[in-house]
């Protein structure tokens, strides 16, 4: 019937939210500079930050981008703070979003096959070897998973070149006390 601390348990694992997993976004500085150093790796796929050959609208595909982070914002909790987590990020690089591109596939890149990014900050040092990025040219947000019964979580800013450079502990009340549109969230340090 629900009492007792079994069925405060089970309460709890009704309350998990879909699409729990750990994620990564990585962005590079949008300058000739860091298409040179995609253009140098030996990749079996094209450089993200060219245009495609296919023939596809950059624009299209950027939209594309947007509208599945938007579906990441809405449908999981732990990327509820994806958009303030990214302009924490480019003030870290020292600079605006609209200075980067969104490249999710840079793991792909580098490495070919790739699927979990509970492993990716572990690809960052061999992806850094290989590029040669300076410091605030490419990062990564990572949102990491809730635990079972978990409350909190972590999310994090690594720079290719310098390594973890923010670290910040979410919750889940926190997060849900955000406002269901991205562009009225609060600042970060307030949600957590």
């Amino acid at each position: 019937s629900g009492g007792g601390p079994a069925g405060r348990r089970m309460r709890a694992v009704g309350d998990l939210q879909a699409g729990n997993w750990c994620m990564m976004l990585f962005y590079i500085r949008d300058t000739d500079a860091a298409r040179a150093k995609l253009d140098a790796v030996k990749a079996f796929s094209p450089n993200p930050l060219r245009p495609p050959k296919l023939g596809l609208d950059p624009f299209l595909m950027d939209v594309a981008l947007h509208k599945s982070l938007a579906y990441l914002w809405l449908g999981n909790l732990n990327t509820k703070c994806l958009v303030p987590l990214i302009e924490e990020a480019c003030a870290a690089a020292g600079g605006a979003p609209s200075d980067f591109k969104a490249v999710p596939s840079l793991p792909l890149y580098f490495a070919g096959e790739f699927r979990d990014f509970l492993f990716g900050v572990e690809l960052m040092g061999e992806m850094q070897a290989v590029a040669g990025f300076d410091a605030g040219e490419c990062f990564a947000v990572k949102m990491s998973a809730f635990s079972m019964l978990g409350e909190g979580n972590r999310s994090e800013v690594h720079d290719l070149k310098k390594g973890r450079v923010r670290s910040y502990a979410t919750s889940r009340a926190g997060l849900r006390a955000m406002d269901a549109l991205p562009s009225s969230a609060p600042t970060f340090k307030k949600a957590v």
